[in-house]
């Protein structure tokens, strides 16, 4: 049987983090270009272990190796894969500029 993947609590506590660390610069106990460079070293890590498990994952069905571990492969792989979504989807709003200005050039 799978584990379950805790979505709401993943992001929930992704959620609280971020809007922890917001407080922190809003009340000045934190430069903003530091809370910036933190999630986006996390944004990194997460993108980079998603990956990976998600390598090795595909290794493991593509050569049909017995793992009795891949559940909780795919279940970190998930979880991992959620906080990464979930800092994604802010850090894409927090740019939302940038991109609009992009999507404008396009359309002329």
């Amino acid at each position: 049987m799978a584990e379950a993947y805790n979505t709401l609590t993943i992001i929930f506590f992704t959620l609280l983090f971020y809007f922890g660390s917001f407080l922190l610069v809003k009340f000045g106990k934190v430069k903003k270009i530091n809370q910036r460079r933190f999630w986006n070293v996390v944004l990194l890590f997460t993108f980079l272990a998603s990956a990976f498990l998600g390598i090795v994952m595909a290794v493991i069905i593509d050569y049909g190796l017995i793992v009795m571990s891949y559940p909780q492969l795919l279940t970190l792989h998930v979880r991992i894969g959620m906080v990464m979504a979930v800092i994604a989807f802010i850090h894409t709003l927090s740019h939302w500029r940038y991109y609009w200005v992009i999507i404008k050039r396009k359309q002329n």
